[in-house]
């Protein structure tokens, strides 16, 4: 299976929950989580460079961008900063955005990871509508008065 994974401390922690035993391929423009997927020996990693954030450890710019139209990935993991349901998700880097929608383009489904804290929020650059992401995955239980939207959209809630 071909993976992308996007930067944040969510993504960082799946990595390192990573199972051993699967033999992946997983594309990822962070550098922190490049380097915790190194530790898997079944999980080819592959960075998709360009210039790197200081701020964030991750690769935007063309270079990174055209890396990324030349994927197709089975699933992407997306970190999400900002998630509302009628706004979708949302970003306050313009970089940042155009990464995240490129990553969302170069898979067939798209799993957003998020700490509650970051539902229900907005910020001023749109990366996709809310019905673009297929699975939602937080610490809430699925049943969650927070989650009531999401689910009320099809958004399956892990």
């Amino acid at each position: 299976q071909v993976i992308l994974m996007s930067g944040g401390t969510t993504n960082l922690e799946l990595a390192r929950l990573m199972p051993d035993h699967f033999p992946l391929t997983i594309f990822t423009p962070s550098l922190p989580v490049a380097l915790q997927l190194l530790e898997h020996p079944n999980i080819e990693t592959i960075f998709v460079g360009g210039r790197l954030s200081h701020e964030a450890q991750i690769a935007l710019g063309g270079d990174t961008l055209n890396t990324l139209a030349q994927v197709k990935a089975d699933v992407c993991f997306l970190g999400t900063g900002y998630l509302d349901v009628q706004e979708g998700l949302t970003e306050f880097d313009w970089e940042v955005v155009q990464l995240k929608k490129s990553m969302i383009r170069a898979s067939k489904r798209v799993v957003a990871l998020t700490i509650s804290e970051k539902l229900c929020s907005i910020q001023r650059f749109k990366v996709c509508d809310t019905e673009s992401i297929h699975t939602l995955i937080t610490e809430l239980p699925p049943d969650s008065p927070t989650l009531g939207g999401f689910q009320k959209i099809g958004l399956e809630i892990i």
